[in-house]
């Protein structure tokens, strides 16, 4: 045969056999992926599900229907060599195909299994004796691993059915579906091979199997993403039931704290009205101090605990801005005023006097944000500013606060709104504190669809800003308001 002849009958033997190449391509594919799935498998989850058995049945499988296609005679012509290996591959197909399902997995164990599979390896031992001694070819002894693999393939369908019927969730359908054509095509080519003369043994068979190894490399697919979206679903159930426990814990032992230190500072307040005694008074001014500083922090653990429940909600009522603002200044003067620090509060004399909203988270977010301001300024100023604009129907009330303070590194802005962290620990660390404010802050922004812009620069100060969504009850300016309640708040 010459180069050019011998070319010509490849593509030929190609043109003739695109399917079965096809199909054995798709089997060694197959082959390969259950040999990475099943070391993945090994290496995290400590089991592979039996996909080694199902790598070596498509391997297997490859070869025999490989030889089976003829191709092999091209490279080399030792047909009784391709001959032996082809029927020393049929009789191995079960030894590989019974162990996968007398794993458990996919059906319950079953005795009938491990007696076939018992068979099988006394089948294989008993024909390649015969075979080596040369008493009986393996051609002449074919039909009785054609019948095992084939009573093998047919109960294990038939358990694979009952299983999927007697089930609540039909797991393994797609088993069912894989083995289906297996046992029908093993069929098609029994009555063939053995009533007919006129088809070869493998002609529906090698399309039964290729669909097979398909069929189950897409089913352990699904099974491993199912596997691993079941671990997430756990993981997340234990993490929230963790997380509800302490914020369960968190909000009745606050509560349970919050009791004594209100008794605490109520007759602390009695010694501070009644008593003369100069000494007296600065220890009662301590206790004072300290009880109203850990007080501040049971509360913002309560409601740090509140939001992570969800259970904190919005409650919207009617509100007047200017007193909100009188009462945030207020409470924000004295600290400012202890630390010889300028505090403003400009208001937009053209908004609104009254809304609808929540003004008590209003209040806490400005009050957090103010506080934090105030504590890490030590010159200089303290800015709030308020303005509003109306968009699409709806009226936005901006606020903004900035100070001159120590400002924030680039690098550290990311756990500025981390619970419990704070910024420059050792250097701030006389600076009272959680860390939670922030976080906190940020939440119950959130409650209200909006979000905290922070703008800084390390040694020359912060701005901080939001806009949050109100209904205008009163479109009074603020100019019109009675200018004892803002008395101190400068209108633009």
């Amino acid at each position: 045969m010459t180069l050019a002849d011998r070319d010509i009958s490849i593509l030929k033997m190609i043109e003739n056999n695109y399917f079965k190449y096809a199909c054995c391509f798709l089997i060694l594919v197959a082959g390969i992926a259950f040999l990475i799935l099943s070391i993945i498998q090994r290496i995290y989850r400590k089991s592979s599900d039996g996909m080694e058995y199902l790598c070596v049945f498509c391997f297997v499988s490859f070869i025999y229907y490989c030889i089976e296609t003829k191709s092999m005679n091209l490279f080399y012509g030792n047909q009784t060599l391709y001959s032996v290996i082809v029927f020393f591959s049929l009789m191995l197909l079960p030894l590989f195909f019974i162990p996968y399902y007398t794993k458990g997995i996919v059906i319950k164990k079953s005795k009938t299994l491990n007696i076939l599979f018992l068979i099988a390896i006394l089948n294989a031992v008993i024909q390649t004796v015969l075979q080596l001694t040369n008493l009986v070819d393996f051609m002449d002894m074919a039909v009785f691993s054609h019948i095992i693999l084939f009573v093998s393939i047919w109960f294990t369908l038939m358990n694979v059915f009952i299983s999927n019927i007697r089930k609540e969730e039909n797991s393994y359908w797609l088993d069912f579906i894989a083995l289906l054509p297996l046992g029908l095509c093993g069929i098609f080519d029994i009555v063939h091979s053995y009533f007919s003369t006129s088809e070869h043994i493998e002609k529906y068979s090698r399309y039964g199997t290729t669909i097979f190894c398909l069929f189950m490399l897409i089913s352990h697919m699904v099974k491993i993403v199912r596997s691993q979206m079941q671990a997430l679903k756990e993981k997340e159930e234990k993490a929230n039931a963790a997380n509800e426990a302490k914020s369960i814990f968190l909000a009745r032992m606050s509560h349970e704290i919050r009791t004594p230190i209100n008794a605490v500072l109520g007759m602390n307040e009695m010694i501070l009205r009644e008593s003369n005694e100069e000494n007296v008074l600065e220890y009662s001014a301590n206790i004072d101090s300290s009880a109203h500083a850990l007080l501040s922090i049971i509360n913002e653990i309560l409601d740090l605990s509140k939001i992570e429940a969800g259970k904190m909600v919005l409650t919207p009522v009617e509100y007047n801005l200017s007193s909100l603002l009188h009462d945030i200044y207020i409470m924000t003067e004295v600290r400012a005023k202890d630390k010889d620090l300028v505090f403003k509060i400009n208001v937009d004399p053209l908004i609104p006097a009254k809304y609808i909203g929540d003004d008590v988270k209003v209040r806490q977010i400005l009050t957090n944000l103010l506080s934090n301001a105030v504590k890490y300024t030590h010159k200089g100023y303290v800015y709030l500013k308020v303005s509003g604009y109306c968009k699409d129907d709806a009226y936005f009330l901006c606020f903004e606060v900035q100070d001159s303070g120590i400002g924030i590194k680039d690098e550290d802005m990311p756990k500025l709104f981390e619970e419990f962290q704070r910024i420059e620990e050792k250097k701030n660390r006389s600076i009272e504190g959680t860390g939670l404010g922030m976080s906190i802050t940020v939440q119950l922004l959130k409650l209200m669809d909006s979000t905290l812009n922070v703008e800084s620069e390390y040694g020359k100060g912060s701005r901080f800003f939001f806009q949050i969504k109100q209904e205008v009850v009163d479109a009074t300016f603020q100019r019109s308001v009675k200018r004892k309640i803002i008395k101190k708040i400068r209108c633009w």
